[in-house]
C-alpha cells in the first residue's frame, strides 16, 4: 500500500525514529495502517463469504478407498497377549490392538554370544543381520524392495549379544505378504559377497564411529570385562575388525546352526491370534524342529583401565554387577529398577 506522502513514509524510516508510548503516530502512517488493516478484513470477508458447506463432505461420510475404522472400542474385546507355538518350536505371541497397522517383528536367539569359538569367524551374526531385506534365495534384491515399497512397509533390522531382530509394519490388510516376506529372509536369506561387500563401508565407519564415541565405547569395554574370555564378553569392535575375513560360508554356518525352532519367536501386534497362527504356520513351518540348549556365560569381573586421548576432556566411568537374568521371573522388577 502506498502512502499519498510517501517521501514523509519514507524519512521516518531512515531516520530509524522510535516512538515513546506517549508519542503521536503521525497522520500519515495512521492513514497507511488504516488501509492496510481494512484491505485484510475485506479479503478474510470475502474469503469466508466464498466457503459453501457443500463443497466438503461431512465427518461422518466414509472417504473413497480408505479402510473402515473399527468398531467402537468400548464393545471390543480388551487387547491381551496370546502365546501360541507351532510344531516346530517356533514361538508366536499376538495382541490385537485394532489399529489399521499391523506390526510384526521376528526374534532369533543367535546374537554373538552363540557365534563360533572360532576367532577367525567373529562377526558373523552381525552380518547375518546386515543380509536381512535385501533378496533372498527365491527374490532377487531388486525384486525384494519392489515388493516392499509397494506395500508401503517400513523395515528394520537390528543385532545385539542376544538375538536378530527382523521387523515389518504396513497396514493389517497386509499381513499375509509381510509374513511371507519375514519368512523368506528369516529362512532363505541372500548370503551373497556382493551382500557382504556392500556392508563394509558402512562398517568401517562403524567402527572408526565407536572408537571415538567413548559413551558407547564403555559399554562394550564392561562387557568385555565382565565376561572376559565369554562370547557374552565379544566386543563390537572385535566384530567389526574382523568382517572382511568372512565368508559367505561361516554365515551359512551360524544361520544353520541357530535359526531354529526354538530361538525363534514371531511377535504381533495389532493382529488377531488366530491370523497370526495361521499365516506363521503357513510360512514358517519350514524352519527345523530343532531344540537348542541356552548357554549359561561366566561372570568373571574384573578391573579395565581405558587410556583416552588428551584431547578428551571428559572421563568416563561404568560400575556393574552380576545379577539372576530375565529368565527368572520373581527377579524381573529388581532388574529393572
Amino acid at each position: 500500500m502506498r502512502s499519498t506522502r510517501p517521501g514523509v513514509f519514507r524519512k521516518s524510516f531512515s531516520h530509524r525514529h522510535h516512538w515513546k508510548k506517549a508519542d503521536t503516530i503521525p497522520p500519515d502512517l495512521s492513514n497507511i495502517f488504516h488501509e492496510v488493516a481494512g484491505s485484510i478484513i475485506k479479503k478474510s470477508q470475502t474469503t469466508v463469504s466464498s466457503l459453501k458447506p457443500s463443497r466438503f463432505p461431512p465427518l461422518t461420510r466414509p472417504i473413497p478407498n480408505l479402510p473402515l475404522p473399527q468398531k467402537d472400542a468400548s464393545t471390543l474385546p480388551r487387547p491381551s497377549a496370546i502365546i501360541s507355538n507351532l510344531s516346530n518350536g517356533v514361538t508366536i505371541t499376538s495382541e490385537e490392538l485394532y489399529e489399521q497397522m499391523a506390526y510384526v517383528g521376528v526374534f532369533v536367539e543367535a546374537g554373538s554370544r552363540y557365534e563360533s569359538e572360532d576367532i577367525s569367524k567373529r562377526g558373523s551374526s552381525l552380518l547375518v543381520e546386515q543380509c536381512g531385506f535385501k533378496g533372498s534365495m527365491h527374490r532377487p534384491p531388486a525384486v525384494f524392495v519392489n515388493e516392499l515399497e509397494r506395500l508401503g512397509a517400513n523395515v528394520l533390522t537390528t543385532h545385539d549379544r542376544e538375538l536378530i531382530v527382523y521387523y515389518i509394519e504396513t497396514l493389517r490388510d497386509f499381513l499375509p505378504n509381510i509374513m511371507e516376506i519375514l519368512a523368506e529372509t528369516v529362512i532363505y536369506p541372500n548370503f551373497s559377497d556382493e551382500n557382504m561387500e556392500n556392508y563394509m563401508p558402512a562398517a568401517q565407519w562403524e567402527y572408526e564411529t565407536l572408537s571415538t564415541k567413548y559413551d558407547q565405547l564403555i559399554t562394550e569395554l564392561h562387557y568385555q570385562t565382565a565376561y572376559f574370555g565369554d562370547p557374552l564378553g565379544i566386543s563390537k569392535m572385535e566384530m567389526l575388525s574382523n568382517l572382511s575375513k568372512l565368508k559367505p560360508a561361516d554365515l551359512r554356518d551360524h544361520h544353520k546352526k541357530h535359526f531354529v525352532g526354538s530361538n525363534v519367536t514371531i511377535s504381533c501386534a495389532s493382529v488377531d491370534a488366530d491370523r497370526a497362527v495361521k499365516y506363521a504356520n503357513q510360512f514358517f513351518s519350514d524352519v527345523p524342529k530343532v531344540k537348542m540348549p541356552r548357554p549359561r556365560a561366566v561372570y568373571t569381573g574384573g578391573l579395565l583401565k581405558y587410556e583416552l586421548p588428551d584431547t578428551e576432556p571428559n572421563e568416563y566411568i561404568s560400575l556393574g554387577f552380576q545379577c539372576p537374568g530375565w529368565e527368572f521371573n520373581d527377579d524381573a522388577v529388581i532388574i529393572c529398577l
